[in-house]
């Protein structure tokens, strides 16, 4: 079957674990992955931005607040 249609007829809940579930994979094969040029840039900008007080959730309170906006 066509991974296209089987993607379709997921839900949106559904949708998002699978993709969760796919940079979780990428994340252990990063010495195949090289970052863009404007990754860089842009982590110096948000550790300037850090550094000047600005208040970042961790990336796990992300994810639960994601989960639960999902869940209403």
């Amino acid at each position: 079957m066509d991974i296209n249609i089987q993607i379709k007829e997921l839900s949106l809940k559904n949708k998002l674990i699978v993709m969760e579930t796919i940079w979780d994979d990428i994340c252990h094969t990063e010495e195949q992955i090289s970052s863009p040029n404007w990754h860089k840039s842009l982590l110096k900008e948000r550790l300037v931005e850090a550094e000047q007080g600005c208040n970042f959730i961790d990336w796990d309170t992300a994810k639960q607040n994601i989960r639960d906006d999902f869940s209403k």
